[in-house]
Protein backbone atom coordinates (compact mmCIF):
# COMPACT_ATOMS: atom_id res chain seq x y z
CA UNK A 1 0.00 0.00 0.00
CA UNK A 2 1.73 3.39 -1.25
CA UNK A 3 1.04 6.39 0.89
CA UNK A 4 2.72 9.86 1.44
CA UNK A 5 4.38 12.17 3.69
CA UNK A 6 6.02 15.50 3.35
CA UNK A 7 8.31 17.95 5.38
CA UNK A 8 11.18 19.99 4.73
CA UNK A 9 14.60 19.22 5.31
CA UNK A 10 17.33 22.42 5.61
CA UNK A 11 14.53 24.80 4.04
CA UNK A 12 13.41 22.24 0.93
CA UNK A 13 10.06 20.79 0.61
CA UNK A 14 10.81 16.72 0.30
CA UNK A 15 7.16 14.93 -0.58
CA UNK A 16 8.22 11.12 0.05
CA UNK A 17 5.52 8.54 -1.28
CA UNK A 18 6.06 4.66 0.16
CA UNK A 19 4.96 1.11 0.26
CA UNK A 20 4.21 0.85 4.26
CA UNK A 21 3.32 -2.67 3.89
CA UNK A 22 6.96 -3.78 3.32
CA UNK A 23 8.26 -3.10 6.82
CA UNK A 24 6.35 -5.77 7.89
CA UNK A 25 9.03 -8.15 5.30
CA UNK A 26 11.83 -5.99 5.56
CA UNK A 27 14.61 -6.76 4.53
CA UNK A 28 13.96 -9.17 2.16
CA UNK A 29 16.81 -11.40 2.12
CA UNK A 30 16.54 -12.37 -1.59
CA UNK A 31 16.71 -8.47 -2.55
CA UNK A 32 19.94 -7.29 -1.00
CA UNK A 33 20.47 -4.52 -3.45
CA UNK A 34 18.83 -1.17 -3.27
CA UNK A 35 18.77 0.14 -7.13
CA UNK A 36 17.34 4.12 -7.92
CA UNK A 37 17.03 6.13 -10.79
CA UNK A 38 16.75 10.10 -10.22
CA UNK A 39 15.07 12.15 -13.30
CA UNK A 40 15.57 15.98 -13.46
CA UNK A 41 12.30 17.47 -12.86
CA UNK A 42 12.09 20.23 -16.50
CA UNK A 43 9.94 23.00 -14.95
CA UNK A 44 9.25 22.32 -11.17
CA UNK A 45 7.12 24.59 -9.01
CA UNK A 46 8.10 26.80 -6.61
CA UNK A 47 8.94 24.37 -4.06
CA UNK A 48 11.01 22.55 -6.86
CA UNK A 49 8.19 19.96 -7.40
CA UNK A 50 6.37 18.75 -10.83
CA UNK A 51 3.67 20.29 -12.13
CA UNK A 52 0.24 18.15 -12.66
CA UNK A 53 1.62 17.69 -16.18
CA UNK A 54 4.93 16.78 -15.66
CA UNK A 55 3.94 14.53 -12.56
CA UNK A 56 1.60 12.48 -15.48
CA UNK A 57 4.86 12.27 -17.33
CA UNK A 58 6.99 11.13 -14.37
CA UNK A 59 4.18 8.69 -12.97
CA UNK A 60 4.08 7.30 -16.50
CA UNK A 61 7.89 6.70 -16.04
CA UNK A 62 7.83 5.31 -12.64
CA UNK A 63 4.75 3.00 -13.93
CA UNK A 64 6.84 1.26 -17.05
CA UNK A 65 10.65 0.96 -14.78
CA UNK A 66 8.36 -0.85 -12.06
CA UNK A 67 6.78 -3.09 -14.43
CA UNK A 68 10.10 -3.61 -16.30
CA UNK A 69 11.66 -4.48 -12.69
CA UNK A 70 9.40 -6.57 -11.14
CA UNK A 71 8.90 -8.76 -14.39
CA UNK A 72 12.78 -9.02 -15.87
CA UNK A 73 14.78 -8.44 -12.62
CA UNK A 74 12.51 -9.53 -10.10
CA UNK A 75 12.78 -6.41 -8.08
CA UNK A 76 10.14 -4.42 -6.01
CA UNK A 77 9.31 -0.86 -5.82
CA UNK A 78 9.59 0.53 -2.88
CA UNK A 79 9.05 4.45 -2.84
CA UNK A 80 9.29 8.03 -4.56
CA UNK A 81 10.99 11.04 -3.30
CA UNK A 82 10.84 14.53 -4.77
CA UNK A 83 12.93 17.35 -3.41
CA UNK A 84 15.31 19.70 -4.95
CA UNK A 85 13.38 19.81 -8.54
CA UNK A 86 14.43 16.28 -8.73
CA UNK A 87 11.84 12.80 -8.64
CA UNK A 88 14.07 9.78 -6.93
CA UNK A 89 12.41 6.06 -7.67
CA UNK A 90 13.81 3.45 -5.52
CA UNK A 91 14.32 -0.63 -5.78
CA UNK A 92 15.51 -3.47 -4.22
CA UNK A 93 16.84 -6.20 -6.58
CA UNK A 94 18.25 -9.57 -6.08
CA UNK A 95 21.35 -8.05 -7.97
CA UNK A 96 22.76 -5.01 -9.57
CA UNK A 97 22.95 -6.49 -12.85
CA UNK A 98 20.89 -5.01 -15.80
CA UNK A 99 19.26 -2.31 -13.99
CA UNK A 100 20.86 0.48 -15.53
CA UNK A 101 20.53 -1.27 -18.49
CA UNK A 102 16.39 -1.38 -17.68
CA UNK A 103 16.65 2.23 -16.50
CA UNK A 104 18.06 3.20 -19.95
CA UNK A 105 15.81 1.45 -22.11
CA UNK A 106 12.84 3.09 -20.10
CA UNK A 107 14.16 6.60 -20.13
CA UNK A 108 14.41 6.31 -24.12
CA UNK A 109 10.50 7.08 -25.17
CA UNK A 110 11.48 10.27 -22.22
CA UNK A 111 13.37 12.42 -24.68
CA UNK A 112 14.55 15.75 -23.19
CA UNK A 113 14.90 14.10 -19.30
CA UNK A 114 18.07 14.15 -17.35
CA UNK A 115 18.76 11.04 -15.29
CA UNK A 116 21.14 9.61 -12.90
CA UNK A 117 21.10 5.76 -11.37
CA UNK A 118 22.64 3.81 -9.51
CA UNK A 119 23.26 0.47 -7.16
CA UNK A 120 24.55 -0.42 -3.74
CA UNK A 121 24.47 -3.36 -1.23
CA UNK A 122 21.66 -2.98 1.10
CA UNK A 123 21.20 -6.21 2.68
CA UNK A 124 19.71 -4.66 5.70
CA UNK A 125 17.22 -2.01 4.03
CA UNK A 126 18.44 0.86 5.81
CA UNK A 127 17.88 3.35 3.06
CA UNK A 128 13.89 1.91 2.90
CA UNK A 129 13.58 1.29 6.90
CA UNK A 130 15.77 4.11 8.23
CA UNK A 131 15.46 6.92 5.57
CA UNK A 132 12.47 6.85 3.83
CA UNK A 133 10.03 4.92 5.86
CA UNK A 134 8.26 7.55 8.19
CA UNK A 135 8.83 8.56 11.66
CA UNK A 136 6.11 8.68 14.35
CA UNK A 137 5.19 12.36 13.14
CA UNK A 138 5.28 11.50 9.72
CA UNK A 139 2.80 8.55 10.08
CA UNK A 140 0.61 10.70 12.02
CA UNK A 141 0.59 13.28 9.13
CA UNK A 142 -0.75 9.97 7.04
CA UNK A 143 -3.15 8.99 9.56
CA UNK A 144 -4.48 12.51 9.87
CA UNK A 145 -4.97 12.39 6.25
CA UNK A 146 -7.40 9.11 6.55
CA UNK A 147 -9.74 11.07 8.60
CA UNK A 148 -9.41 13.98 6.45
CA UNK A 149 -10.47 12.20 3.44
CA UNK A 150 -13.68 10.72 5.37
CA UNK A 151 -14.79 13.71 6.47
CA UNK A 152 -14.26 15.26 3.65
CA UNK A 153 -16.75 11.81 1.80
CA UNK A 154 -18.97 13.17 4.47
CA UNK A 155 -19.60 16.71 3.00
CA UNK A 156 -17.86 18.71 6.00
CA UNK A 157 -15.70 22.00 5.22
CA UNK A 158 -12.48 21.42 6.96
CA UNK A 159 -12.12 25.23 7.02
CA UNK A 160 -14.82 25.03 9.91
CA UNK A 161 -13.60 25.52 13.88
CA UNK A 162 -14.80 22.33 15.44
CA UNK A 163 -13.77 21.05 19.11
CA UNK A 164 -10.63 18.36 18.23
CA UNK A 165 -9.56 15.97 21.06
CA UNK A 166 -5.83 14.87 21.06
CA UNK A 167 -4.64 11.92 23.03
CA UNK A 168 -1.17 11.74 24.63
CA UNK A 169 0.08 8.90 27.09
CA UNK A 170 3.24 8.77 29.45
CA UNK A 171 4.86 6.24 31.59
CA UNK A 172 4.09 7.73 34.61
CA UNK A 173 1.31 10.25 36.05
CA UNK A 174 3.79 12.88 37.19
CA UNK A 175 4.21 13.40 33.53
CA UNK A 176 1.02 13.57 32.28
CA UNK A 177 0.20 16.46 34.62
CA UNK A 178 2.69 18.48 33.84
CA UNK A 179 2.17 18.30 30.12
CA UNK A 180 -1.61 18.85 30.63
CA UNK A 181 -0.63 21.69 32.64
CA UNK A 182 1.82 23.01 29.97
CA UNK A 183 -1.01 22.45 27.28
CA UNK A 184 -3.17 24.25 29.25
CA UNK A 185 -1.20 27.55 28.47
CA UNK A 186 -1.29 26.79 25.15
CA UNK A 187 -5.00 26.98 24.68
CA UNK A 188 -5.73 23.46 24.99
CA UNK A 189 -8.37 22.17 27.65
CA UNK A 190 -7.96 18.87 30.11
CA UNK A 191 -10.84 16.84 29.26
CA UNK A 192 -9.79 13.42 31.16
CA UNK A 193 -7.40 11.47 32.10
CA UNK A 194 -6.83 7.44 31.14
CA UNK A 195 -5.09 4.97 32.65
CA UNK A 196 -4.20 1.52 30.12
CA UNK A 197 -1.98 -1.52 30.52
CA UNK A 198 1.31 -0.54 28.41
CA UNK A 199 4.01 0.63 29.20
CA UNK A 200 2.81 4.76 28.56
CA UNK A 201 0.07 3.95 31.29
CA UNK A 202 -1.14 7.53 31.84
CA UNK A 203 -2.86 9.32 29.36
CA UNK A 204 -4.53 12.34 28.72
CA UNK A 205 -6.70 13.81 26.61
CA UNK A 206 -6.68 17.50 25.46
CA UNK A 207 -9.28 19.46 23.43
CA UNK A 208 -9.09 22.38 21.42
CA UNK A 209 -11.51 24.56 19.14
CA UNK A 210 -9.21 24.87 15.08
CA UNK A 211 -9.79 23.98 12.11
CA UNK A 212 -9.21 20.18 10.61
CA UNK A 213 -7.47 21.15 7.01
CA UNK A 214 -4.02 19.73 6.97
CA UNK A 215 -2.16 22.93 7.11
CA UNK A 216 -3.77 23.86 10.37
CA UNK A 217 -3.47 19.82 11.79
CA UNK A 218 0.11 20.23 11.34
CA UNK A 219 0.86 22.79 13.43
CA UNK A 220 -1.37 21.42 15.98
CA UNK A 221 0.79 18.18 16.33
CA UNK A 222 3.64 19.33 16.03
CA UNK A 223 3.32 21.22 19.14
CA UNK A 224 1.74 18.25 20.75
CA UNK A 225 4.43 15.84 19.52
CA UNK A 226 7.17 18.07 21.01
CA UNK A 227 5.22 18.78 24.50
CA UNK A 228 4.82 14.73 24.60
CA UNK A 229 8.62 13.95 23.67
CA UNK A 230 9.77 16.68 26.79
CA UNK A 231 8.18 14.30 28.73
CA UNK A 232 9.31 11.52 27.06
CA UNK A 233 5.76 10.69 26.23
CA UNK A 234 3.98 9.50 22.55
CA UNK A 235 1.37 11.57 20.79
CA UNK A 236 -1.53 9.03 19.71
CA UNK A 237 -3.37 11.19 17.55
CA UNK A 238 -6.81 13.16 17.36
CA UNK A 239 -10.55 12.87 16.53
CA UNK A 240 -13.78 15.24 15.99
CA UNK A 241 -17.31 14.88 14.79
CA UNK A 242 -18.29 16.77 11.63
CA UNK A 243 -18.62 20.81 11.58
CA UNK A 244 -22.39 20.09 10.49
Amino acid sequence: MFDYYTFVDDGNAVRTELDLSLIEEAPQDERGWLAWLFVKIKSPDDMQWCSEHECEILLTIQQRLSKRIEEKLNGVMVGVRMQEGWQEFYFYLPTAKKFENSAAEVMRSFEGYAYDTGTAKDFKWDKYRRELYPDAMMAQQIDSRYIINELEEEGDDLNVERNVEHYLFFQTLAQAERTAESLGESGFTLKETVEQDDTYAYGIVMTKIHAVNEETLMQETLGLFQAAAKEHGVYEGWSTVLST
